[in-house]
């Protein structure tokens, strides 16, 4: 038997973009379950007062971490996430300074709501218009990115926010 496994991550969202994040998150949990990765267990996911977002996930096993990058499905989802958001590591938090720190709980609606979006609108809604009072811009992602020539799936690495002005 093979020993279940609990990963710890942190986020920090780009400014206006913590309700994409956490809808991306949403689908990205959805996904893992489906596809057999993680537990039946509730992902728990919380934010500090520095608006960082934590995850805690119980995997299947050491391997089912290792395999979470050969999902298409998941690439996907990741490569918006590091468009939404910068993976801090646990240890640098503004809270973890503290031997037993707190965090506000997600609330579960919102995981539910952002599992029904589709991926662009997840990562796209509910964005604040612009200081100058623009109409809020929408990312352009090229979702077949994360896949090579041979039809394997590569890891995503962050890349600097791409935005474009909305369709007229």
């Amino acid at each position: 038997m093979t020993a279940r496994r609990l990963t710890i991550s942190a986020w920090h969202p780009r400014y206006g973009r913590r309700h994409n994040l956490v809808a991306l998150l949403a689908q990205l949990f959805a996904r893992l379950r489906q596809i057999g990765l993680i537990t039946d267990r509730e992902a728990l996911v919380g934010s500090t007062d520095n608006d960082e977002v934590i995850v805690i996930l119980e995997w299947v096993s050491s391997d089912a971490i290792a395999s979470a990058n050969d999902d298409p499905k998941v690439v996907r989802i990741m490569r918006h996430i590091v468009q939404l958001a910068d993976a801090v590591a646990p240890a640098t938090l503004s809270a973890a300074r503290e031997t037993y720190f707190e965090s506000t709980p997600i609330d579960a609606a919102l995981l539910a709501e952002g599992k029904s979006m589709t991926l662009w609108q997840a990562a796209n809604t509910s964005l604040p218009k612009a200081r100058s009072g623009a109409q809020p811009r929408r990312l352009d992602t090229d979702l077949s990115a994360g896949l090579a020539d041979d039809g394997r799936t590569r890891p995503p690495s962050p890349a600097p926010l791409a935005v474009s002005e909305p369709d007229q």
